[in-house]
């Protein structure tokens, strides 16, 4: 039986293994046809920093919504008496939406068609749906950069009144701190 150890190094193994194919991940993302439908959504969005209460959301869908982060945010966003939607794959486990007043849409940011009624008459989107592990280089990359291309997509074809598109990554893709340091966004990904 592999002690707790033993069991954190696995974990870290996993963690590195996402480091690895950060940089590839970008430099594959800079070359898609995806910075162009960013510009797009900026386009319709508007640019630069917008307040919060500048953006007065009416209804809200987030993506990601059934793992860690998104189950907090769903949580913080219902206390604050906005209309939720959640996008969900068919196959994520709701156990942390139970008994929240939701909309519970399922999609999957890898079918572009299936996103349409996800994004559809929103004011703001929060992407949070993504891979910190996979098998291979290629689904991180599927999975995270052409699941929100995808998405992206969705809102230019199904949402004229988007106010925002609020894009959240995960730690994973920063990777671990060094030397006991803290992480900071001018540090080069490993």
């Amino acid at each position: 039986m592999p002690s707790s150890d033993d069991t954190k190094h696995d974990a870290w193994k996993d963690v590195l293994a996402v480091e690895s194919t950060a940089d590839r991940f970008e430099q594959a993302w800079r070359s898609s046809a995806a910075p162009a439908c960013w510009r797009r959504l900026s386009r319709n969005c508007g640019t630069g920093r917008t307040s919060w209460s500048a953006v007065r959301p009416s209804a809200i869908t987030v993506t990601g919504a059934t793992g860690f982060i998104g189950s907090h945010l769903v949580e913080a966003l219902v206390q604050r008496g906005f209309r939720v939607r959640c996008l969900v794959r068919p196959t994520s486990h709701l156990k942390w939406l139970k008994g929240l007043p939701v909309e519970i849409i399922y999609g999957d940011c890898q079918e572009k068609d299936s996103l349409g009624p996800g994004v559809k008459d929103v004011d703001l989107v929060f992407h949070l749906a993504g891979a910190t592990r996979a098998i291979d280089a290629k689904t991180y990359f599927a999975v995270n950069a052409l699941g929100t291309e995808n998405l992206v997509q969705a809102c230019l074809e199904h949402n004229t009144r988007l106010q925002k598109f609020i894009y959240l990554s995960s730690l994973a893709a920063a990777g671990p701190a060094r030397n006991g340091g803290k992480k900071k966004e001018s540090d080069r990904s490993e």
